[in-house]
């Protein structure tokens, strides 16, 4: 199931708020893992500065990969994006790594798979 699997999430005036895009880069469900990376990578997930902090974000993260185990790059200047990956389970892992388009600093993070119990109570 890799490729393009466009997603939108409209706000209450119709405009795009947020885009994930999970097309591309360097993996995707259909390849064997990468460096033991888990096959689903999540490629872009960008929201409008309007539309942070409002949920919409862990809506897009929820339709993109739901509780699959995932990996994504998060620029080291993107303090925000950071904590977001965290409080949704993902941890930095490996070396630095530079992005050669922009010349920033980057990590990889990684989640696991999360299981919901019976109860409907998340865990990793």
């Amino acid at each position: 199931m890799g490729g393009t699997n466009p997603f939108r999430i409209p706000d209450s005036d119709d405009r795009l708020d947020g885009r994930r895009d999970r097309r591309g880069g360097s993996t995707s469900e259909d390849d064997p893992p990468l460096c033991g990376l888990p096959p689903r990578e999540l490629n872009t997930l960008y929201l409008g500065r309007d539309a942070q902090g409002v949920g919409l974000g862990s809506r897009l993260l929820g339709a993109a990969i739901g509780d699959d185990a995932a990996h994504l790059l998060v620029f080291e200047v993107n303090e925000r994006a950071q904590r977001f990956s965290e409080r949704h389970g993902f941890t930095p892992v490996g070396e630095k790594l530079l992005d050669p388009g922009t010349g920033l600093t980057e990590r990889q993070w990684v989640r696991p798979a999360r299981v919901v119990d019976r109860r409907g109570a998340l865990g990793s």
